[in-house]
């Protein structure tokens, strides 16, 4: 089973695959470390890349690409 911390991982990596430029902010419950078993995690991913609102709700499949930025 996948840790909190692997999953933000995958979430950070996604975002970095698709978005070079990617800025990942983690916010709600688990960034309070509030979560219980079942919270979602709450994301912003920020970038400057122009999206159309199409692609802006796609986000691909999940990638084993390490991103190096920072939440």
């Amino acid at each position: 089973m996948e840790t909190n911390r692997d999953i933000l991982e995958l979430i950070k990596a996604t975002a970095c695959k698709y978005l070079p430029d990617a800025e990942v902010m983690l916010f709600g419950s688990h960034a309070r470390k509030e979560a219980i078993f079942d919270s979602d995690f709450d994301v912003l991913i920020v970038t400057s890349s122009d999206l159309t609102p199409k692609q802006k709700l796609h986000s691909g499949q999940i990638s084993e690409k390490t991103c190096l930025k920072k939440v």
